[in-house]
């Protein structure tokens, strides 16, 4: 029985209502004057993303527009969101790229795979991860490890050193694959106006493109930057 329940509203006027339980979830779309406009007969529905929505049903995904007319087939185990044209597909076991015809532009080859940012797609090949562009092409060997973040911002992306230590240390890459700022840091979030967080001996601070600290690592937590402020936990206090 379903005991809660979460609106969002979509960019195209209609809301998105998702009601759930500890064992049962309903998802519908509804427009402005409560009227359901996509039935709810899907196990999942994600948010709409350049007029696709991405849909489960019967353990098998696929895409319909916002009017909820089918236009992928549901053939997949797991379907992400477009980001650039295309999206991250899932099918025995692996993964691989349709474009928004359904076309498998990117075969279903890879352990894992996330979306496009700025042209390229971190995946993974024998438990390493590298880079992807739009045809397919490796354009950044596979040789670093999981990373917490999932696209590339500014040029820019965080990654972790390939290691069987506990603790792999995060450095930041840009586009070509260069190690611009050294393995160092527990943990690295991505770059907003030319500055990142990342975390060092337990602590927070930040840094610039070029790896300089621009703050003490001294902080418990701190937030994403938004127009040169950002927020910060100190002694179990929050500033910015």
């Amino acid at each position: 029985m379903a005991t809660g329940g979460q609106f969002t509203l979509e960019k195209w006027g209609q809301l998105r209502l998702v009601a759930g339980g500890q064992f049962d979830w309903i998802f519908q779309y509804i427009d402005k004057n409560g009227k359901m406009v996509i039935s709810n007969e899907y196990d999942k529905i994600w948010d709409e993303k350049e007029g696709l929505i991405s849909v489960c049903k019967g353990g098998k995904c696929g895409l319909i527009d916002k009017t909820g007319r089918q236009l992928i087939p549901f053939i997949y185990d797991k379907f992400l969101l477009f980001r650039e044209g295309l999206s991250t597909v899932k099918i025995n076991g692996k993964y691989g790229y349709i474009d928004t015809t359904g076309k498998l532009v990117i075969p279903c080859e890879y352990e894992s795979a996330l979306f496009f940012s700025e042209g390229l797609a971190q995946v993974s090949i024998n438990r390493k991860d590298g880079f992807i562009d739009k045809t397919g092409k490796l354009v950044i060997l596979p040789r670093f490890g999981t990373s917490s973040s999932y696209k590339f911002n500014e040029g820019l992306f965080p990654v972790r050193e390939y290691t069987d230590t506990s603790q792999p240390y995060c450095g930041v890459i840009d586009q070509n694959g260069k190690l611009i700022i050294p393995f160092k840091y527990e943990g690295i979030g991505d770059f907003k106006e030319g500055l990142a967080t990342a975390d060092l001996d337990g602590k927070s601070g930040v840094i610039d493109k070029d790896g300089n600290e621009i703050t003490p690592f001294i902080y418990k937590e701190i937030g994403q930057f938004y127009e040169g402020v950002v927020r910060a936990k100190l002694n179990g206090k929050w500033g910015f």
